[in-house]
């Protein structure tokens, strides 16, 4: 989640400083749609702050990173001094956080065997096992020849917890007191840089409504 305040040294930010409430809460609004629309749109276009993009998968799979979080993003606070912009699962929160500054998490055999049992090993597979095995290039025969990656869906549905498990130890070769790492690399989309947000915030100053409402006091 970002909080947007209009705290600020610019004149623009000094002079809506000292406007009525109800002044700063109409310009922090519209403040906070023209970012969420932006981080949005970068997740669309699959690039970052940056306006590089995004570093893709190690999977050959094709689909758009971030989608769902990008639906579910949106203006969760709003007041006279700032707005807050995230999600309404603290789940999903934590997810985006990874995505947005990456993050490195280390895994060893002994802690998957310790996770597993807290299921039958003919439960279906877990998501976290789904992960792994996408993680270090799991792919599956196609009906009419060659190789492709599944989906986390398919591996949850169509492989036990036991069968992930000896799958993700042949894919690594590891033993029990072996571990590794899989690396999420950030994918900054939420919220704007410096520049973009004085530009942002000057254009909403200029609107009539806005115009009018400084002037009026």
């Amino acid at each position: 989640m970002i909080t947007l305040r209009l705290d600020g040294a610019s004149a623009v930010q000094q002079r809506l400083a000292a406007a009525p409430a109800q002044v700063r809460r109409v310009v922090i609004k519209a403040l906070a749609k023209r970012i969420l629309a932006n981080s949005k749109a970068r997740i669309r276009m699959q690039s970052d702050l940056n306006q590089q993009a995004f570093t893709p998968r190690k999977s050959t799979r094709r689909k758009k990173m971030l989608t769902k979080l990008g639906q579910r993003l949106s203006i969760r606070a709003v007041s006279d001094t700032e707005a807050l912009i995230g999600w309404a699962s603290s789940v999903e929160g934590r997810i985006a956080a990874k995505q947005q500054l990456g993050s490195t998490e280390t895994y060893t055999a002994a802690l998957n065997r310790q996770q597993a049992r807290r299921l039958p090993v003919t439960a279906p597979a877990t998501r976290i096992q789904a992960k792994q095995l996408l993680g270090l290039g799991y792919k599956v025969r196609r009906q009419n020849g060659g190789w492709k990656t599944p989906t986390m869906k398919w591996i949850t549905e169509n492989l036990t917890i036991g069968q992930a498990g000896l799958l993700i130890k042949e894919l690594k070769g590891v033993t029990a007191g072996q571990s590794w790492q899989i690396v999420l690399p950030p994918r900054s989309f939420l919220g704007v840089t410096d520049s973009e947000a004085a530009t942002i915030l000057n254009q909403i100053v200029q609107l009539p409504e806005v115009q009018a409402a400084l002037n009026g006091f």
